[in-house]
């Protein structure tokens, strides 16, 4: 669980520091460079965590398949939502350095559960994808 905490803090350090400060890398938008980065660090690293567990699913769990009968969808389903509740987490984390830049998102973000649906079902289906080509 700390990993999921400990990843989304380090990585908007690391892009603050050094795309923001150091870099000096400027903004389209009003928001605050750490939101910015933040927002759109988040779904691409849902996706990639969701399609990189979801493809060795059945390989690591090989064991578990071959002793017990149950769907075979049950386990790359599992590690894209185990996914999902890390971009929870990370969401969660996003909303608090929101509060904390004092920074308000638009009308857009009542748009966000289709998005987040969008990327759920594209890195289950590509998952499912590498995951039979994996075994």
């Amino acid at each position: 669980m700390a990993w999921a905490l400990i990843r989304p803090f380090l990585t908007i350090l690391v892009f603050t520091v050094i795309f923001g400060r150091l870099a000096k890398l400027p903004t389209e938008v009003d928001a605050p460079y750490a939101v910015l980065v933040f927002a759109g660090m988040l779904p691409g690293q849902f996706f990639s965590t969701a399609l990189s567990s979801c493809s060795v699913s059945l390989i690591s769990n090989a064991n578990l398949l071959t002793k017990v009968y149950f769907p075979r969808l049950i386990v790359p389903a599992s590690a894209v939502i185990t996914s999902f509740v890390d971009f929870l987490i990370s969401f969660v984390i996003l909303a608090g350095l929101m509060l904390w830049f004092q920074w308000w998102p638009n009308w857009r973000l009542l748009t966000l559960p289709l998005w987040v649906a969008v990327a759920f079902a594209a890195s289950m289906g590509a998952g499912l994808w590498l995951a039979s080509l994996n075994v």
